[in-house]
């Protein structure tokens, strides 16, 4: 676009401008490219939470839980204190407003600066989507349980 207004004045092209031109549309799209990059690249050790810093923060009831998986898996076993959020629902359910989502889940709402959300999963997977879904809503303090209930249950038992 830049390059048909010099076309439409009919002067002589001057390389420099071209040149300029160029720098400008690589500089505009390397901002945007970081821009997206940056949403992806969320610490990977600030977002994971140990074993042992779950088994801290659970003593220390100092923490917001979220199971993200199915229903059924998380009656068939589950961390006591987590609240079963399943991953398909859990974009909604974090939009709901406190009173809603403390009503549906018998729980205070997490709010967007609370650095005490953690969610699971079976192995890490889902639980990755899940934070990955509250950081786009603004949630950035979120982490998840990468070990999930697999590892929960090879060092605590059932």
């Amino acid at each position: 676009m830049a390059l048909n207004l010099f076309l439409e004045e009919k002067k002589p092209l001057h390389y420099s401008k071209i040149l300029a031109v160029f720098i400008f549309t690589v500089g505009v799209q390397f901002c945007c490219f970081a821009k997206v990059f940056a949403s992806f690249c969320v610490s990977p050790l600030a977002s994971v939470v140990t074993h042992s810093q779950l088994k801290t923060m659970l003593s220390n009831r100092d923490i917001q839980l979220f199971d993200v998986r199915n229903p059924d898996e998380h009656q068939a076993g589950r961390i006591l204190e987590a609240v079963n959020i399943p991953l398909g629902t859990l974009e909604e359910s974090l939009q709901l407003s406190p009173e809603l989502f403390q009503q549906k889940f018998e729980v205070k709402a997490p709010q967007k600066d609370d650095d005490n959300i953690v969610f699971h999963c079976v192995k890490g997977n889902r639980s990755l989507k899940a934070l990955d879904i509250a950081h786009r809503l603004g949630f950035s303090r979120a982490r998840h349980y990468k070990g999930g209930y697999t590892e929960w249950v090879e060092k605590e038992g059932k």
